[in-house]
């Protein structure tokens, strides 16, 4: 149980390293660069972020489920992973000339070619990845992971220090990519030698339908990123960037560790601990999701200084609509878990179609002032859909219904607390005020906490 437990954290903090420090480096290079060159790398690196889903969710996997001893089906694994980084790397410069004509002089098409490289270390590192997952070395993973992106964010700081602009976002991607695909082989070697005609192709079979399972829902926001680029512009395509990337750091802390230790603990499908997780998962997105949307203009003050005021509405908007994800996100593991995969795979199909349906309604009609908002009040709505399905498919959908609309209750008690906190910090710097927001919304709802989740459970 205590190396369970040690597992679960150790392999958060991978997820975490992974998105944090990146988050992190890209909140710092939003104070000083224009939304504008923020945008440009957004779009630039759309086609990258969702090719190296293939890697990431469909070959890295493939290798977790691989025995270690299979060294001809690791072979034929590795073998396909460098094509397909190979592979990514040009399908991206492919796609450099159609984004930069989608925004001329902005010199997308050059940042696309500089970042191609990324997908073949992935291809290199991947399998290795999923070998050391297989082992259960989370905290030799967690302690990789954190070595690479600390070296690659000093790299990047001191270019943004130098003056090279977006380009120290560049060579973060680049650094990062390539230091953690190196320490991954050194650390679980080459899984190399020869590979017998069919391997590959039985290999292939394997990947696919782990890989297109996550390709899913990987391609909304790659496809949104651009699209509200070549529609609204780069700047607002640089306040949707940021602003995803806040809800990317904030679902680290809370979706991302549940998603993690829901699964094993739901494939035996037990009713208490569903309970308990969707409880667990409701209370973390109203914290810190609905604690973000109350605060978000002291916060982004914080980060970003004056430019920050712009993703405040867009960044308020996608945390309201992502207080029930926690939840949300365990049910769907519950489906998983009970051997519904198949379900779960339509409802995310469905979850992928409404979302790129609805943000390109609003795209198409959206003035380059209000783009990113609608678009963000888009994907809400959109994701009542895969909700409502997801809903159908639960026995007890109306105590499931009810475990989510019941954070609401909880923001609305942090609401006046977290106003009250600002008024009384008036005049101080932003971070003090967040910090003072933070601590008033909390204690609010920590107080109700006895009544929004009673020992008796709401979910029967």
């Amino acid at each position: 149980m205590r190396r369970g437990a040690s597992d679960a954290i150790w392999a958060s903090a991978v997820q975490w390293a992974r998105v944090g420090i990146g988050g992190a480096v890209f909140l710092i290079a939003a104070r000083s660069l224009p939304l504008a060159e923020i945008g440009a790398f957004a779009m630039a690196a759309a086609p990258l972020r969702f090719l190296q889903v293939i890697h990431k969710g469909g070959i890295e996997d493939a290798a977790v489920v691989t025995a270690p001893d299979d060294r001809v089906s690791l072979a034929a694994l590795q073998r396909l992973s460098l094509f397909a980084g190979l592979g990514s790397g040009l399908v991206a410069l492919a796609l450099a000339p159609a984004l930069d004509r989608v925004a001329p002089g902005a010199g997308i098409g050059a940042v696309v070619a500089a970042l191609a490289p990324a997908s073949l270390a992935h291809g290199i590192g991947a399998v290795a990845d999923g070998m050391l997952r297989r082992a259960g070395l989370f905290r030799a993973l967690a302690l990789r992971t954190f070595a690479g992106q600390l070296v690659a964010a000093a790299l990047a700081l001191w270019a943004l220090a130098a003056g090279l602009g977006l380009w120290a976002l560049v060579l973060f991607t680049l650094a990062q990519a390539g230091i953690a695909a190196a320490l991954a082989v050194a650390m679980a070697g080459w899984p190399g030698g020869p590979v017998p005609k069919g391997a590959l192709r039985a290999a292939a079979a394997r990947v696919t339908p782990l890989a297109a399972r996550v390709l899913v829902g990987a391609v909304v926001q790659p496809l949104l990123q651009v699209a509200i680029g070549a529609t609204a512009g780069l700047a607002a395509a640089g306040v949707w960037q940021v602003a995803q990337r806040v809800v990317g750091l904030l679902e680290a802390v809370t979706v991302v560790p549940l998603r993690f230790v829901a699964l094993p603990r739901l494939v035996a499908g037990d009713a208490g601990d569903l309970r308990g997780l969707v409880t667990a998962a409701s209370l973390a997105g109203v914290w810190v999701m609905g604690g973000t949307a109350l605060a978000a203009p002291a916060l982004m003050a914080a980060l970003m200084g004056a430019p920050g005021a712009e993703v405040v509405p867009v960044l308020r908007i996608l945390c309201a609509g992502a207080v029930a994800g926690g939840g949300i996100a365990v049910l769907n593991q519950a489906l998983i878990g009970a051997g519904r995969g198949r379900e779960a795979l339509r409802i995310a199909l469905a979850a992928t179609v409404t979302a790129v349906a609805a943000g390109g309604a609003v795209l198409a009609i959206a003035a380059d002032d209000n783009a990113a908002r609608l678009l963000a009040l888009s994907q809400v709505a959109a994701g009542i859909v895969p909700l409502w399905l997801l809903l159908r498919a639960d026995r007890a959908k109306a105590a499931r219904l009810g475990v989510l609309l019941r954070p609401w209750v909880g923001l609305l008690v942090m609401l006046p607390a977290v106003w009250a906190a600002g008024f009384a910090a008036a005049g101080l710097p932003p971070a003090a005020i967040f910090a003072a927001q933070a601590v008033a919304g909390t204690a609010a709802l920590a107080a109700v906490l006895p009544r929004l989740a009673p020992e008796t459970g709401w979910i029967r």
